[in-house]
């Protein structure tokens, strides 16, 4: 079992990882101790690849990580569960606080949190050999993701529900993903 947490130590909040034989615990930390994602992480998913043709199963978390046009949403993935490769730090995060919306428009969104996915239960998500075979056995949180859908506002707002706040609107917004 592996289980992913939030940290804070000073101005670091980070995600971390956790291990343990059963869901009961105990939980050890991985070790090298360290960050599965050191930014300002909260809100975390996650979900297993599973291995297929192309590739051995993959661990993945996605966090929300901040707010604005060139980063919202960070992704991290892992063969072993202690090891962790942090694409966001790269500069490629998960999703950004930009949208082109259908009709064309483009807007900035003031908040883009809490990510989740819609999982296709294939197992094998034929990069490059042209497979769609689909396997029941899988469920949960297991699959490729299909969808990515996070909590949004187009302002920033009061979340007491005080005077001020009768313009603000939270929405689920959600986005096709590109396996590439």
């Amino acid at each position: 079992v592996i289980l992913l947490y939030k940290g804070r130590g000073g101005r670091l909040q980070a995600m971390g990882a956790a291990r343990a034989s059963s869901y009961e615990g105990p939980y050890v930390r991985t070790q090298p101790a360290r960050p599965v994602m050191s930014w300002q992480v909260e809100d975390t998913w996650g979900w297993v690849q599973p291995a297929s043709s192309a590739g051995p199963q993959v661990l993945h978390v996605l966090s929300h990580v901040g707010n604005g046009a060139s980063h919202a949403g960070g992704h991290a993935w892992s063969i072993d569960g202690v090891h962790w490769n942090d694409t966001t730090l790269g500069g490629t995060p998960a999703y950004t606080g930009t949208v082109r919306w259908a009709a064309g428009r483009t807007s900035v969104l003031a908040r883009r949190e809490r990510p989740q996915a819609l999982l296709l239960r294939r197992a094998d998500i034929g990069r490059g050999n042209g497979s769609t075979s689909v396997d029941g056995g899988f469920g949960g949180s297991v699959g490729v993701p299909e969808v990515v859908c996070t909590s949004a506002e187009d302002e920033v707002c009061r979340h007491d529900g005080g005077p001020g706040t009768v313009q603000c609107r939270s929405y689920t917004m959600c986005e096709a993903v590109d396996l590439g």
